[in-house]
C-alpha cells in the first residue's frame, strides 16, 4: 500500500508527551501518530454507528407500544 508522508508541527509541551509516549509505548514518534489517527477513525466509525442507533431508537413510532399487561393478556377470553 502506497504511503505519504506528512509534517506535523507541535508546541514544545506537546512533543514531550510524543516523546514520553515513543519511549514508553512506540518506536518511533511516526508509529504514535499513525495509531492517533486509526483511534480517531475507529472512534468516528463508532460514534456514526451510535448516531444511526440514536435515529433509529427516535424514529421508532411509540404508538406500537402496548399498554396492555401480561396478566390481561393471560386473563382474557381471547
Amino acid at each position: 500500500m502506497p504511503s505519504h508522508t506528512l509534517n506535523v508541527r507541535v508546541p514544545e509541551k506537546l512533543w514531550g508527551f510524543v516523546q514520553e509516549q515513543v519511549g514508553d509505548r512506540y518506536e518511533t514518534p511516526s508509529e504514535f501518530i499513525r495509531e492517533l489517527i486509526r483511534n480517531e477513525e475507529a472512534r468516528t466509525q463508532q460514534l456514526s454507528q451510535f448516531n444511526n442507533y440514536l435515529e433509529t431508537l427516535a424514529d421508532y413510532d411509540k404508538s406500537d407500544i402496548s399498554t396492555v399487561s401480561m396478566d390481561d393478556i393471560i386473563n382474557s377470553d381471547g
